[in-house]
């Protein structure tokens, strides 16, 4: 694991020069989200990258929100941290995706680097602040929104570094009120939820994705802040290493995305993959056509 450890803000930098950008449209393949299956799912977690990927890209331009990552995961409902894009509802085939992006604003900075004090409810005060600051296009609030999508049809919560925060207390709320979600997959969360905080059994089908070089996770320092706070749902861990924190961060919108990913084990408490870099990929093709070719010879 990484010594070196920037601060939240300059890891959360801008994810372009990483080739995030390239990435949206994955295949003509649509990677389609399993809302019923009660396990880890690699291709719903790739269905979630997506679309967390599809709102970064809004928010800074790049993208229009109408515009369909791909066939099978269509934009519905924008929803507004102020005046950012911040998350989006996607409808596919089989039911609905949340998903909220990772840190992009000055703001949202503030947040990691010095918004990290527990509040009156025991959970992250800037990261629970974001969350009822979230709004849609209409003016609904995240959680009246989610719960009234969330009739009749089966929802995943998914987000990326704050946005996985924001996912994970959302999730807390939606419990509390008795609105029961699918599955919740996140990337990169840091820690948000205190001892003291009750979780239902909704819960269980939740996935905590990160990459064990990845810093933001350890935020904020569990062993400094009372209440302690602690992660949610099971464990997925990918171990990964590029060559900055930055990199290592952004990892699940890129080699994860793209599927450069292979388990290592899957045990009742964690799940492990192994991940590799897309050269590192490439290479073990042309070798194994390479052999093929010369076998026929």
């Amino acid at each position: 694991m990484r010594t070196d450890k920037p601060s939240a803000s300059k890891i959360a930098a801008t994810p372009w020069k990483y080739g995030i950008d390239t990435h949206v449209r994955i295949s003509e393949k649509v990677h389609e989200a399993a809302f019923s299956r009660a396990s880890f799912d690699l291709e719903t977690a790739k269905c979630c990258t997506n679309a967390i990927v599809h709102v970064m890209l809004c928010q800074h331009g790049k993208e229009t929100f109408e515009a369909a990552p791909n066939p099978g995961l269509v934009p519905t409902q924008s929803l507004y941290l102020g005046n950012s894009l911040f998350g989006g509802i996607y409808e596919t085939s089989n039911g609905k995706i949340v998903a909220f992006r990772g840190t992009a604003t000055d703001e949202e900075f503030e947040v990691y680097d010095e918004r990290t004090s527990p509040n009156s409810n025991g959970v992250a005060s800037g990261f629970f602040e974001a969350l009822m600051r979230i709004k849609t296009s209409s003016g609904d609030s995240v959680v009246q929104a989610v719960a009234r999508e969330a009739m009749g049809c089966p929802i995943i919560l998914t987000g990326h570094s704050i946005g996985a925060a924001v996912a994970t207390l959302l999730a807390v709320d939606l419990n509390h009120i008795g609105t029961e979600f699918a599955a919740m997959y996140t990337f990169g969360s840091p820690r948000v939820i205190g001892t003291g905080v009750t979780i239902g059994s909704t819960f269980d089908n939740t996935y905590r994705c990160f990459n064990e070089n990845d810093c933001i996770p350890s935020v904020p320092e569990a062993s400094v802040l009372q209440p302690v706070f602690r992660h949610v749902g099971k464990p997925v861990v990918f171990r990964y290493s590029g060559a900055n924190a930055a990199e290592d961060h952004f990892f699940y919108l890129r080699q994860l995305l793209h599927g450069y990913v292979e388990p290592v084990n899957d045990q009742a408490s964690k799940i492990t993959y192994r991940a590799h870099s897309d050269c590192t990929t490439m290479m073990v093709v042309f070798l194994i056509i390479a052999c093929i070719a010369l076998c026929f010879k």
